[in-house]
């Protein structure tokens, strides 16, 4: 192992290092996850807002699904999880959608490896009767769309994913899973690429919005 792979993995360690501390300051337990932790399915139902969009459940905005949100995507809280997990599948089942295949939205390898998971993958793992696949797409290394203006999000996801099995696509009624949807560009680049490998039909649903 030559020298500049040796500090390139120690910035990576010290990066995660630092990341984790922030992190751990920044979510101490407060009150609404301690409440979150202990309160039922439909108290969380009639504590959160409805997301005003077709394409999503909650709106991010709101405290309290803000809270469950962040607490999934960096501290993997498993109370969390399950309430979401419960939530999407309930309402995936109101759907209707005839013989569904749900595919999560990917994340990049590099953000992947930084935080372990995908937190969608996760929410969708407790999903019972339907068919779920992890490998159908992949994502390539982008900029974060968080850090990019919105006129900037288009440009920087163009060709990001790829379709590596479209025989499991082909004719399908395909339905994306993503935790949060902001301006909307990831998942409508992703349900681009699927129609082009085939789908016959591609519906976007999120937890929040």
């Amino acid at each position: 192992m030559n020298l500049g792979n040796i500090l390139s993995r120690l910035y990576r360690i010290k990066y995660i290092m630092i990341k984790n501390f922030l992190l751990s300051i920044l979510f101490q337990k407060d009150h609404l996850l301690e409440e979150i932790e202990k309160i039922t399915i439909t108290e969380f139902i009639l504590r959160a807002e409805k997301s005003k969009t077709d394409t999503a459940l909650f709106c991010y905005r709101n405290p309290i699904v803000k809270t469950l949100i962040w607490n999934i995507k960096f501290r993997k809280n498993a109370r969390c999880l399950n309430l979401a997990s419960q939530l999407m599948h309930g309402h995936i089942l109101t759907l209707n959608i005839k013989d569904p295949l749900i595919i999560p939205v990917p994340l990049s390898p590099k953000r992947k490896r930084e935080r372990g998971y995908n937190q969608t993958e996760l929410i969708i793992k407790g999903f019972s009767g339907y068919e779920i696949t992890l490998d159908c797409v992949t994502r390539r290394n982008t900029l974060t769309q968080t850090s990019l203006p919105r006129h900037k999000r288009i440009h920087n996801l163009k060709n990001t994913f790829t379709v590596r099995r479209p025989e499991k696509v082909l004719g399908r009624n395909i339905i994306i899973i993503d935790d949060v949807i902001t301006t909307g560009a990831t998942t409508k680049e992703m349900a681009r690429v699927l129609k082009i490998a085939g789908a016959k039909s591609i519906t976007v649903q999120a937890f929040a919005h």
